[in-house]
């Protein structure tokens, strides 16, 4: 006869008795992969009582203990060089017990949530922290981000693991905020006796309202993140104010100075004030693209950038005593390589300009900025060879002055990754408005130019009266067209302006008079190029130039119905939000819906996955190109 599995709470005491073992720091490399082997067997068996008791509550605290014995992370790996042997026992191994652990948390987790209810919520928040902290594979290169298939549902392993965090975040209410503020983290001497020095430092969070949990921070960091922590409490909640920043539901990734060098983690605290360390990898430029890191040259270097991905320049600023160097050229080939497909497109015509001191608020460094349009608040009085758009890079963009981190544990970024592709979704948001403007107005000076021009040249002068009439009758209706051009024009700006404001009410209020005005103007535009046809056939061939004026007024009218089109996408983008629930998950998103979009645009880029877990459907709607939400039909999964 069978002997029947162990119960969970048996299996959930031998799982925290790893996690203590991981916390204490005792581990050693065999007995790293002594957990990495029995995991699987662990689960396994945990997963054959669950089946036979039903019992949703042990089940749920099961599988969150399991994720948290996980010795495969970026603090239990901190500080180990990683050998051939580290990766053939850990790689694999970790990657298939991660695998099942996927299945079960999608075959099951449905179950537990209609059970359980809001008491799921701890377990569930415990889950989906691990899953972050563990989707991490051993390689000769150090950790990566999770790759890989699962072999049962052959699906890549990047699909299951949204599959699970789909499965986990349905009963979940309000995503937590992302704080996008600098903390500058001061490098402080480790005291003697770090026991003493750091319980004094966990009271003084206390006394602050805050519960320190550094069990996921190697031992040897932890006085430094404990130091951190505090001074992450102490930060105003806005300019001038005396009142502190409240971290409660709030995820803040900073870069912490160690005795050498300096990690990058996230401060993740909860509603009750429970303050997670979670680190994310050492602090590091981002590799630089194979392309490029063998280019050593200045010149060639810009020029190849230019090549492959198409900014109108990469300028120098001589003024301000700023220079690309080719250090700073390599980490913008870093910067630029994570860009999707439509944010590669957008760069295309933009100037990339070397600037000096960044731009600050209160909590805030603005390493990087993008504007559309020729402004003297940008630009100066430099003559650059580039127009705009321009996103220009400051100081701190290269330095890694800033203390934001971006990214997730196996592929983090320095914050000029974010502030990057912040300004890019700016320009995405636009859709290039600058150039769009600036052709505008110049097609318009040239069809008026040209129309003042025939007109000079026919009136008063026609030799026959048929002639004069033709005239007169193309006229007259060329006068009609541009009255109604005029104030379609007059709503076209009012639109554009909605549009990219994201204003829903002006956008929808207005949409009746701005098609009215586009009709009108189309039906004037039929007519007088009936008359031009008309007018050229009663003149000699050197004067028929009717046509050709009138069909440049004309185009006038559809260039800016084809400016609408293109420039819809913020509008989509606060409909789309609207429709899925998504709200602004930074205190810069809640500006106004430009830097909505933009924060977004950033964290899809260095961070897809956190967006998914945000809202999947938002996620998935940027990652199919923002497309018309009333003409879409969303797939959840690849």
């Amino acid at each position: 006869m069978r002997a029947a599995p162990p119960d969970l709470s048996v299996l959930t005491s031998r799982l925290d008795g790893v996690r203590k073992e991981l916390t204490e720091g005792v581990l050693t490399p065999e007995r790293r992969l002594h957990v990495v082997v029995a995991l699987p067997q662990l689960l396994g068996a945990g997963a054959e009582s669950y089946a036979t008791s039903k019992d949703h509550g042990a089940w749920a605290g099961f599988l969150a203990s399991w994720i948290e014995a996980c010795p495969v992370t970026a603090a239990q790996l901190s500080g180990t060089v990683l050998t051939a042997k580290d990766v053939s026992e850990l790689g694999g191994p970790w990657q298939q017990a991660f695998a099942l652990y996927l299945n079960q948390i999608i075959g099951t987790w449905p179950q537990v949530e209609t059970s359980l209810k809001a008491k799921a919520a701890p377990a569930r928040e415990r889950i989906l922290a691990g899953l972050r902290r563990c989707a991490v594979v051993v390689t000769a290169a150090g950790l990566q981000p999770m790759t890989g298939t699962d072999s049962v549902s052959e699906e890549p392993l990047t699909t299951r693991r949204r599959r699970a965090v789909h499965a986990l975040v349905q009963g979940r209410p309000a995503p937590p905020t992302l704080c996008r503020a600098t903390l500058t983290t001061r490098q402080i001497p480790v005291p003697r006796d770090v026991a003493i020095a750091s319980k004094g430092m966990t009271g003084d969070l206390k006394g602050r309202g805050y519960t320190a949990d550094v069990s996921f921070v190697p031992l040897a960091e932890r006085y430094r993140v404990l130091w951190a922590m505090y001074e992450a409490t102490n930060v105003p909640a806005a300019e001038n104010s005396s009142a502190d920043f409240d971290l409660r539901g709030v995820v803040w990734p900073l870069r912490i100075e160690l005795g050498a060098g300096s990690a990058c983690y996230e401060l993740v605290t909860d509603a009750d004030g429970v303050l997670r360390a979670e680190r994310l990898g050492d602090f590091a430029p981002s590799p630089v693209p194979p392309a490029f890191a063998e280019i050593r040259d200045v010149a060639a270097l810009r020029s190849a950038l230019i090549t492959a991905y198409g900014p109108s320049a990469i300028e120098d600023r001589p003024s301000r005593n700023r220079a690309w160097s080719l250090a700073e050229l390599h980490q913008l080939a870093a910067y630029l390589e994570p860009l999707r497909a439509d944010a590669r497109a957008i760069v295309k015509g933009i100037g990339l300009i070397r600037d000096d001191e960044p731009r600050t608020s209160a909590r805030n460094v603005h390493i990087a900025y993008y504007h559309s349009r020729t402004s003297p608040d940008f630009d100066g009085q430099d003559q650059l060879v580039s127009r705009p758009p321009h996103i220009h890079f400051s100081d701190p963009a290269f330095s890694g002055a800033g203390s934001v981190c971006d990214g997730f544990p196996g592929s983090t970024h320095p914050p000029g990754a974010w502030a990057v592709a912040h300004e890019v979704g700016h320009a995405l948001a636009f859709g290039g408005s600058g150039p769009r403007w600036d052709a505008l107005d110049q097609a318009q000076q040239r069809a008026t130019a040209a129309r003042d021009k025939l007109v000079e040249l026919l009136s008063g002068k026609l030799d026959t009266a048929p002639k004069s009439k033709a005239y007169d009758t193309w006229y007259g209706l060329l006068e009609k067209y541009i009255k109604a051009f005029n104030l379609y024009s007059a709503q076209f700006r009012s639109r554009y302006d909605a549009l990219c404001a994201g204003d829903a009410a002006v956008i929808t209020g207005g949409l009746d008079l701005y098609t009215t005005t586009l009709a009108d103007a189309e039906r004037a535009a039929a007519a007088v190029r009936i008359g031009a046809i008309a007018l050229d056939e009663m003149l000699p061939e050197g004067q028929r130039r009717a046509v050709a004026v009138t069909t440049a007024l004309v185009g006038l009218c559809a260039q800016r119905a084809q400016v609408i089109g293109e420039f819809s996408r913020l509008a989509h983008f606060v409909s789309y939000a609207r429709t899925t629930g998504f709200v602004p998950f930074t205190e810069y998103a809640r500006t106004n819906a430009q830097e909505w979009f933009a924060e977004t645009h950033a964290l899809l880029t260095v961070d897809p996955e956190r967006l998914w877990e945000f809202n999947w459907r938002m996620c998935r709607w940027m990652e199919d190109g923002c497309p018309d939400p009333a003409h879409y039909v969303q797939i959840p999964y690849p």
